[in-house]
C-alpha cells in the first residue's frame, strides 16, 4: 500500500503536503489508517476519538482508538509498507 492518496493540503506560504497511505485498517468507510506526510517525513494517524484517557496529555493532543482486529490488519500491512 505505497500508493499515493492523491491528494496535497496547503500549508500556507505557498507549502503543501502530499500524503501517502502506508496502511489501511478497512477497505470499506472509516477505520484506522496511517499516512505518510512525503515532505516532512510525519506519520498522520486516522482513528475513532475516545474519551478514554490512559495518560495526561499536553494541548493539542489527544487519544485515537483503534479496534483490535484492525490494528493487526495495520501492523501487518505497515511490515510490508
Amino acid at each position: 500500500m505505497s500508493a499515493s492518496i492523491g491528494f496535497t493540503v496547503n500549508r500556507g506560504k505557498g507549502f503543501l503536503m502530499a500524503y501517502r497511505l502506508l496502511a489501511g485498517g478497512c477497505d470499506n468507510g472509516p477505520c484506522g489508517t496511517f499516512y505518510l506526510d512525503e515532505v516532512t517525513g510525519n506519520v498522520v494517524v486516522q482513528g475513532y476519538l475516545t474519551e478514554e484517557k490512559p495518560a495526561k496529555l499536553p494541548p493539542g493532543e489527544g487519544f485515537l482508538m483503534i479496534p483490535a482486529a484492525q490494528w493487526r490488519i495495520l501492523a501487518s500491512r505497515l511490515s510490508k509498507a
